[in-house]
């Protein structure tokens, strides 16, 4: 998936740029795009974009998935197993009147530890330099 976007500032072989959703990205607001139809972006700039560039980026379809995979689905499946399996669990050791409370409250409990721990390995990929963008085509 390609973006349209304009360089705002550079450093080392990094680039902030403000990209503006198109009408491809639909409506799901996945990317934390604002009401202004806009977002800032840390890219990777392989070929030496500057301030001011238009520029293409690019996101892989395989990188997608995984962010996709990573922010939506592994925090609903620990949602769905704290509800589900704990509940299961506190049942089977004697507490079966109490199992739906102590299963809301786990799957709560896991899909909040599950959002902190994709916050920070997703801090973690930006400062080890693993970027899922990367600018492609410099328009001038």
């Amino acid at each position: 998936m390609t973006e349209r976007g304009l360089v705002i500032d550079t450093y080392q072989q990094i680039a902030r740029v403000v990209v503006e959703k198109s009408a491809d990205c639909g409506s799901c607001n996945a990317c934390s795009i604002g009401r202004d139809k806009t977002m800032i972006a840390e890219v990777e700039n392989p070929i030496n974009a500057q301030r001011g560039d238009s520029v293409l980026v690019e996101v892989s379809g395989k990188q997608a998935m995984k962010a996709g995979i990573l922010v939506f689905i592994l925090p609903l499946a620990a949602l769905f197993f704290g509800v589900f399996g704990i509940s299961r669990i506190a049942q089977s050791i004697g507490f079966a009147s109490y199992s739906g409370i102590i299963g809301g409250v786990g799957g709560f409990v896991l899909l909040i530890l599950a959002s902190v721990g994709v916050y920070f390995y997703s801090g973690h990929l930006s400062k080890t330099g693993r970027r899922s963008l990367k600018i492609i085509k410099i328009f001038k």
